[in-house]
């Protein structure tokens, strides 16, 4: 089985299984608990084998719309919407977060199980558009804090204003030595935040980032 970058934590702190070809830890303390404190306060979820997939290029606007059911196109930069790949029939391959990071850049957000296949979707559409895809899954760990008290504990670590930033946006930050996409989705139904790590995305920057929320939440 494969792990994330926060596995060693995971192995000393977690309940560990099996989940879309990863070691991952089903709980902590117990579901119960963590479920409530997200409900009701704030909770973190290392969601780094989830799939991250960037397409770029004069055309990358183009092939998304041949493959969404979105218009991409009518997004604002960082700006994000909820949108599916659908097959011939209408049938639904996967559900997507889009994020347009720039005028030709776009940041699609899968489900873990279904990476490969999305990949290969693209592929085999992507045809002679000018575009670029990349697979940035194992680079760029992914750590999502959600909850009531979720913009209050991140504005603790980052010690930047992003009370103020909107549902379904993104911003690039800053903070010290990390350089952090931080968009406002909420995959729980809570309100709440995902944090990329694109620059030394490796594992002590993500620990050293995983154990600075945590001690935010507390």
């Amino acid at each position: 089985m494969r792990r994330t970058v926060l596995f060693r934590f995971h192995r000393e702190y977690g309940r560990l299984g099996e989940y879309a070809g990863f070691e991952m830890p089903l709980w902590y303390k117990s579901p119960t608990v963590e479920h409530l404190a997200v409900r009701n306060n704030v909770g973190i979820f290392d969601v780094s084998h989830m799939g991250r997939i960037l397409i770029s290029g004069t055309e990358s606007g183009e092939l998304l719309k041949l493959l969404l059911t979105n218009n991409c196109e009518n997004l604002e930069i960082m700006e994000a919407q909820h949108s599916f790949f659908c097959n011939e029939s209408g049938g639904i391959i996967d559900d997507i977060m889009l994020f347009r990071l720039g005028e030709n850049v776009f940041l699609l957000v899968v489900n873990a199980a279904n990476r490969w296949k999305d990949l290969r979707w693209i592929d085999d559409h992507k045809g002679d558009f000018d575009v670029m895809v990349e697979d940035v899954t194992e680079r760029v760990p992914m750590i999502a804090v959600q909850g009531p008290k979720s913009p209050q504990t991140l504005q603790k670590v980052l010690g930047l204003d992003i009370l103020n930033l909107p549902r379904l946006h993104a911003s690039w930050l800053r903070p010290d030595e990390w350089k952090l996409l931080v968009s406002r989705t909420g995959y729980t139904g809570e309100d709440g935040f995902e944090i990329y790590l694109f620059e030394d995305g490796g594992e002590e920057d993500a620990l050293k980032l995983w154990e600075a929320i945590l001690d935010a939440g507390r």
